[in-house]
């Protein structure tokens, strides 16, 4: 019997993930939220059960590393009523990580559920997530991955290639 290909899409029609660079020093990669700031990295949890963010330090040489790893809720897109929701390790609270050498990853998640839960207790509807790394460096570099998982509506190309 010869195998026939088959085009099928379990894992990212349920997901859609997305990767990035975090590098301060070059203004044109995607900047991660902090304290209200704008930035592409807001992502929508209207249509997902949760995300997930893994982080990985990628500056080579020197020392330090990547030493927090934050997740942020906003009422919209823009980052409006931002609020510091998950620290690595710690609700509500930063807490330090120690990836000090080169392809050290951390990983923070958080479900909607949660979320809908910290915006009751605070009087506000949070909409949106964004991850914030700190590292020892200002010119330190981050890659690093959001997954919003268990779709409501799941669908061929819901995470898609990108390539400029």
């Amino acid at each position: 019997m010869a195998v026939t290909p088959v085009a099928s899409e379990k894992f990212f029609a349920n997901c859609k993930m997305e990767c990035y660079l975090h590098a301060p020093a070059a203004a044109t990669t995607a900047q991660t939220a902090k304290s209200g700031a704008t930035t592409e990295t807001w992502k929508a949890m209207r249509d997902y059960e949760g995300i997930a963010v893994q982080a990985m330090w990628v500056t080579d040489g020197g020392s330090g590393g990547l030493i927090l790893c934050d997740l942020y809720a906003a009422t919209d897109s823009s980052g409006s009523d931002v609020v510091l929701v998950k620290g690595q390790g710690t609700a509500n609270a930063s807490t330090a990580v120690a990836c000090d050498a080169r392809g050290d990853n951390t990983c923070i998640e958080i479900t909607a559920e949660e979320l809908a839960q910290l915006g009751t207790l605070a009087g506000k509807e949070y909409t949106h997530v964004s991850a914030w790394f700190d590292c020892t460096h200002a010119d330190d570099e981050v890659a690093f991955t959001y997954v919003r998982y268990g779709a409501k509506r799941p669908a061929s190309g819901l995470t898609a290639e990108t390539i400029a």
